[in-house]
């Protein structure tokens, strides 16, 4: 017995073939796509994530009463890794510290008047090459490995807060009372960090970082 296959009949069932594996394609085979945070623009120019009017509000202070200092670059500057790149602001506070020297046997004990002060910026965008590729890193995993793992026994993970953030109480060394709480926080493929030190009390520091960390936030909304 003789099978004939009519050329249309081949054409058919190839069309069939083609059509049943391409439907067997699921979104989990496309390649991911990559998610681009809109902070990254700001990378050298940190003082526009947060307006002076808005700080005014969330500190219940007068406008007037900040001081900004702009990040400390030349025009032309190489901008490397190790560059900080970071926007200060500052307004007076009744708070002091006793700073401790030795001089010779001696210790030397200064009372310092302590400024209230907000930094933010460092920006960092993390591209494929920060990535550790035999590893198949992701930008959560960049973060682990960089910002989440450090020395600072007041570490905690700070929840709902960008898609990871981190915070750890800093302390002045030397002083008796001179401490600020830094958060970092990643999105998508961005870091940033911002620290808090507008008074004694850690949480109090902690509350306002979040505070302005949800502003800078809100501007990819």
């Amino acid at each position: 017995m003789k099978i004939i296959f009519k050329k249309g009949i081949i054409a058919l069932v190839l069309v069939v073939f083609f059509s049943a594996a391409c439907s067997q394609n699921t979104d989990d085979d496309l390649p991911p796509v990559i998610a681009e945070s809109c902070l990254g623009e700001f990378a050298l120019e940190p003082c526009e994530l947060l307006v002076k009017s808005r700080l005014a509000q969330l500190a219940s202070i007068d406008e007037q009463s900040i001081e900004l200092e702009p990040p400390d670059i030349e025009p032309g500057e190489v901008i490397t890794e190790y560059t900080q790149v970071y926007c200060i602001y500052k307004w007076s506070s009744d708070r002091t510290s006793t700073m401790s020297v030795m001089v010779g046997d001696t210790e030397v004990q200064t009372e310092i008047s302590l400024s209230n002060t907000i930094l933010v910026g460092n920006l960092k965008v993390i591209t494929e090459e920060d990535l550790l590729e035999f590893n198949d890193e992701t930008y959560s995993d960049y973060y682990d490995r960089n910002y989440a793992v450090n020395n600072e026994a007041t570490q905690q993970d700070v929840r709902g807060i960008g898609d990871k953030a981190v915070a750890a109480v800093i302390s002045q060394a030397g002083h008796s009372n001179w401490d600020k709480t830094s958060l970092s926080v990643l999105h998508k493929n961005v870091v940033f960090i911002v620290e808090a030190d507008i008074s004694d009390d850690n949480q109090a520091d902690l509350d306002m970082a979040k505070k302005i960390a949800e502003e800078i936030l809100a501007r990819c909304d």
